[in-house]
């Protein structure tokens, strides 16, 4: 099938009509153009394998047509003869349908894909299907989030404490997501459910208390990694505290 954005902001499908790709409600095949429905403000569309999505002058996005792997973004996979709205974009700049995925380039120069995660093609690091938009891994972002931990006023702890208070640092040049936080050194899953979230800020500061158990002839540690916007996670920053018997902590 073929489609095509009219001058007043109206798109045109014609040919094979099947699953509703055309979006004019029916799924007849057309030997000439149909108007699709609900859409007057389109400025780019872009005809997939069984569905169509198109852009709107508001930077949301429509799509139409076949859903069976989550192409039509609208967190379903139910085929849909008549547009429907993308879940949580309204800032794209372009569209592109495939075999049974879509992806839109928005306009911070990130993109968002969904659809069918067959062979990796929606770039989140999985091959699982997504009936909403997930963001491209690293597609601007090469470079992990750098950072620091540092426990505070280390020859102020008596030797019988057992909880220390830290602070965090870090930035990233596209967004700081989320932290990890812990007394083990063993490097945590990207879905481990202890990272704490936040907004998406370009510099962290946070500071709070751990428990580590006595210091006294022990040296206790404190790890932290962070994960930026994309997924990517830093390398492990540490700091450590000992304190001898009747002597201070350092």
């Amino acid at each position: 099938h073929t489609c095509a954005v009219l001058d007043n902001g109206s798109v045109n499908c014609w040919g094979y009509g099947s699953s509703g790709r055309l979006g004019n409600g029916s799924t007849s095949d057309q030997n000439s153009p149909v108007s699709v429905n609900n859409i007057s403000n389109a400025i780019q569309v872009s005809a997939g394998s069984m569905h169509t999505c198109a852009v709107l002058d508001n930077g949301s996005v429509n799509c139409w047509g076949s859903g069976s792997s989550g192409q039509l973004g609208n967190g379903s996979t139910s085929q849909q003869n008549s547009p429907v709205s993308v879940q949580s974009i309204d800032n794209a700049s372009k569209v592109e349908s495939g075999a049974r995925f879509s992806c839109a380039l928005i306009k911070d120069g990130t993109i968002n894909c969904w659809g069918s995660g067959s062979d990796g093609r929606l770039g989140n690091g999985s091959t699982s299907s997504s009936s909403t938009p997930v963001i491209v891994k690293h597609y601007l972002d090469k470079t992990a989030p750098v950072g620091s931990v540092t426990i505070l006023n280390k020859s102020s702890y008596s030797t019988s404490a057992t909880y220390f208070n830290y602070t965090l640092e870090a930035s990233d040049a596209y967004g700081i997501y989320a932290f990890y936080v812990s007394s083990s050194s063993g490097t945590p899953s990207a879905t481990s459910e202890n990272w704490v979230y936040h907004d998406k800020v370009t510099s962290l500061s946070y500071s709070s208390s751990i428990y580590l158990g006595s210091a006294i002839y022990n040296r206790r540690y404190i790890h932290v990694w962070f994960m930026d916007y994309y997924g990517q996670i830093s390398s492990r920053v540490s700091d450590s505290i000992y304190c001898r018997r009747y002597g201070a902590c350092f």
